[in-house]
C-alpha cells in the first residue's frame, strides 16, 4: 500500500477544509473574529496624535481615511494559520499588493533546465505526486511524454524550473531597515519548520531558494516540475533583524509580531486600540511614493462589527469605505442596488471557484467493469462525451446568467472578465456530436436520448444521471439551469441538494471523496496551483490513498498527467474535460461618494485612492 507524505495529508485537510467553508457568491453572514483575552496581549504600544474616526467637513480636504471593518483581527502575524477577511485588510496598507510584487523589480521570468536525478532527490513523478526518487519511481523524461520506470544504471534528464526574483536595491522595512534577500531565506526556512497547509504545495514543489546577492534570489524546482506562476514561489518576507533571534513559537505572542510588525507598504502602524480601531500613518520609508500615495495622511480601520452600523457611519461620512468582511454580496439584490446607486460599490475577485464535475470512473470500477452488470454505465468514460455535454452548458450564456442583476450591471467594471465562466467549446453542434457517438433520440421517445453502441453502455440504456450540489442559492439556481439545458440536449438530470457535511464527507462512503456519483457541483475555493493538478491521477482517492486526493472524478490518463505537468492546464482541461467552471466568487466592498476611485480600482490599490477635491 502507498504511503502518503504527512505534508500531503496537511495539504489535502486544506483543500477539503476549503471545500465547505469558501464563501461563494451567496455567503454566510459574517460574524465576529474571536478576540484573544486582552489582558494576555495589553502592550505599550508607539502613539501618536493621528486623528480619530471622525468625519472631515466637506469644505477641507480630507487627511484621514476612515475604514470600517466587521472583526478585530487576533492577531498581525502573517504566518500564524489565520487569514480573515479584515486582516487581509489591514495587510493591503502594511505591504500593499497580497502576493509581494511591489517588492520586485519586475514580475519575473520563469527559466527551464534539464538535470540529471540521483536516487534520494525529490521529483515529481508521472502521476503527479511528489516522491523521493528510487528505483522504479516512474517519470517523465525531458521531451518524453512515455512514462520511465527510473533506475540507477538508467541515464535520464528531467526537467525543472528556476526563477530569479530581483528585489529593489532600495527597499526598506517601514522601520527604516534595509529589506534583502536574507529577509526572504528566513522567512523560505521559517516556513519549511511551520508546515503550514497553505504553503505546503508551493514548498514540496521547491529543490532550494539561494541568495545570490543581498536583492537576488534564485528559486530552483524540484525535477519534473515545471512551473508557471512566478509569484507562487515568492513567500512574503519578515524581518529577520526582528525575529529571527526569537525561537519560532514565541513569534505567535510577541507584540513585535502580532500588534506592530513593521512592514513596506504606504502606511504603518501606530496604535491599535483594542476593540476600538488600528491607525496608521505614512510609511516614511515607502519608496513607490510618487507613483502609489495619496493625499491622505492617517489612515484608522475602525471596528464595526455590526453591518447596519456601520453603513450609517458610511452614511454620515464617520467612515469612507465598508471593506470586504462585510460580506456584502450574501445580501439581497434588492439591497444590493440600492447600495449601489447610493455608493460606490467596487466588485472584485472574480474566482472561477466552482465547477461541474464529472464522475468518471465511480470507485466501482476499480475492481472491475462489466456493462451488463456494473450498478452505474459508463455515460463518461470518453472525453468526447464530456466535451459534447459542456458543448450543451456552452448553448447558454453562463455568464450573463450569473451577473445579469442589476445592483452588478450598476457597478460594472470593464476590466471584469466573464469567459472563465462560459465551457468551452469544442463542438459547435453538441445535439449532433451526442447523436454521433451513439447516444440517440428515437421516433415516440420522451426526449431523452439512449445508448446505441456506446462504448461500455448497454444499447437501450436511457441518459439519465444525477447532480449532487450543496445547498446554497447560488448552487440551486446554477443546478436548474444545468437540469433545464441539459434536457434540451436530451440528457434527463435528476437534482439532489445535500447539506455541505454530508457531500464533502470523507470516502469510501461519502459521494464525492468516495466516488459515488454522476455529476456533481464542487466548490474548490481559490487554489495555489493550476487547475488541472486537481485531476492527476496520483490524487485520485481511493484505498491505495486512504481515499486522500482531489481527482473525485477519476480521471487516470498519462497525456492529461504529462500536459498538466508541462505546463498546459487550459488546453488538457479543454481536451480531457475531467470537469467544467461554472460558478464565480465575487468580493464587494463600498466606497464614499466622496473618494474618486479610478475605472481599475481594486482594494490593494487602498493606498491610491484620492478625495473628491470640491
Amino acid at each position: 500500500m502507498m504511503k502518503i507524505s504527512p505534508s500531503i495529508k496537511v495539504l489535502f485537510l486544506f483543500i477539503a477544509l476549503s471545500l465547505v467553508l469558501v464563501p461563494t457568491l451567496i455567503a454566510c453572514e459574517p460574524k465576529p473574529e474571536q478576540t484573544p483575552d486582552p489582558a494576555s496581549e495589553t502592550q505599550d504600544l508607539p502613539s501618536t496624535e493621528a486623528p480619530a474616526a471622525t468625519a472631515s467637513p466637506a469644505t477641507e480636504r480630507p487627511k484621514v481615511l476612515n475604514v470600517c471593518i466587521a472583526n478585530e483581527p487576533s492577531s498581525l502575524y502573517r504566518y500564524d494559520g489565520r487569514n480573515s477577511l479584515s486582516k487581509q485588510s489591514v495587510f493591503t496598507a502594511l505591504y500593499g499588493f497580497h502576493d509581494g510584487s511591489t517588492l520586485l523589480q519586475s514580475v519575473p521570468d520563469i527559466s527551464q533546465e534539464t538535470v540529471s536525478p540521483e536516487e534520494g532527490m525529490t521529483v515529481l513523478t508521472a502521476d503527479g505526486t511528489v516522491q523521493v526518487l528510487r528505483k522504479g519511481t516512474q517519470v517523465y523524461a525531458t521531451g518524453q511524454p512515455e512514462v520511465t520506470a527510473w533506475d540507477t544504471d538508467l541515464a535520464l534528464d528531467m526537467q525543472r524550473s528556476t526563477i530569479i526574483y530581483r528585489l529593489y536595491d532600495e527597499q526598506l522595512w517601514s522601520d527604516g531597515t534595509p529589506l534583502t534577500a536574507h529577509d526572504l531565506l528566513y522567512t523560505y526556512h521559517l516556513l519549511r519548520r511551520l508546515e503550514l497547509p497553505a504553503y505546503q504545495w508551493a514548498l514540496e514543489r521547491t529543490d532550494k531558494l539561494e541568495a545570490l546577492d543581498e536583492q537576488t534570489l534564485k528559486w530552483t524546482g524540484i525535477p519534473g516540475f515545471v512551473a508557471s506562476d512566478p509569484m507562487a514561489f515568492f513567500w512574503q518576507p519578515l524581518p529577520a533583524h526582528l525575529f529571527e533571534i526569537l525561537p519560532d513559537e514565541d513569534l505567535l505572542d510577541h507584540p513585535m509580531a502580532t500588534l506592530t510588525p513593521p512592514g513596506w507598504g504606504a502606511w504603518r502602524i501606530t496604535d491599535w486600540q483594542k476593540g476600538a480601531q488600528l491607525n496608521f500613518e505614512r510609511n516614511p520609508n515607502y519608496i513607490h511614493v510618487a507613483a502609489h500615495q495619496n493625499g491622505f495622511e492617517f489612515l484608522n480601520f475602525v471596528i464595526v462589527p455590526d453591518a447596519e452600523e456601520a453603513l450609517t457611519k458610511l452614511e454620515q461620512g464617520e467612515c469612507q469605505i465598508l471593506d470586504k468582511s462585510y460580506q456584502l454580496e450574501s445580501l439581497d439584490e434588492a439591497r444590493l442596488y440600492d447600495l449601489a446607486t447610493k455608493y460606490q460599490l467596487v466588485i472584485e475577485d472574480f474566482e472561477p471557484v466552482g465547477q461541474l464535475v464529472f464522475g468518471i470512473r465511480p470507485a466501482s470500477y476499480d475492481v472491475g467493469f462489466d456493462s451488463a452488470t456494473v450498478v452505474r454505465q459508463d455515460y463518461f468514460g470518453t472525453p468526447q462525451v464530456r466535451q459534447a455535454v459542456a458543448g450543451c452548458l456552452a448553448t447558454f450564456d453562463i455568464a450573463t446568467s450569473i451577473f445579469n442583476r442589476d445592483w452588478i450591471a450598476h457597478s460594472w467594471q470593464l476590466a471584469m472578465d466573464t469567459q472563465p465562466f462560459v465551457p468551452p467549446v469544442v463542438w459547435t453542434d453538441a445535439k449532433g456530436r451526442l447523436t454521433d457517438l451513439g447516444w440517440v433520440i428515437r421516433d415516440g421517445s420522451d426526449g431523452v436520448r439512449v445508448a446505441d453502441g456506446v462504448p461500455n453502455v448497454e444499447d437501450g440504456t436511457p441518459f439519465r444521471i444525477n447532480l449532487l450540489t450543496g445547498q446554497s442559492a447560488q448552487s440551486q439556481s446554477m443546478a436548474n439551469l444545468i437540469v433545464q439545458n441539459l434536457a434540451d440536449c436530451g440528457i434527463a438530470v435528476t437534482h439532489t441538494s445535500l447539506p455541505a457535511e454530508e457531500l464533502y464527507a470523507p470516502g469510501p462512503d461519502g459521494v464525492l471523496f468516495g466516488r459515488q456519483f454522476d455529476m456533481a457541483l464542487v466548490n474548490w475555493g481559490k487554489l495555489p496551483f493550476p487547475l488541472c493538478e486537481l485531476y492527476t491521477s496520483g490524487q485520485i482517492p481511493g484505498p491505495s490513498t486512504h481515499w486522500i486526493g482531489t481527482n473525485i472524478a477519476g480521471l487516470n490518463d498519462e497525456t492529461f498527467n504529462y500536459g498538466c505537468m508541462n505546463g498546459n492546464s487550459d488546453e488538457m482541461m479543454i481536451q480531457h474535460v475531467p470537469a467544467v467552471p461554472l460558478m464565480p466568487q465575487i468580493r464587494v466592498w463600498l466606497a464614499s461618494p466622496d473618494l474618486d476611485l479610478t475605472e481599475l480600482i481594486r482594494y490593494e490599490l487602498l493606498s491610491e485612492l484620492k478625495p473628491v477635491v470640491p
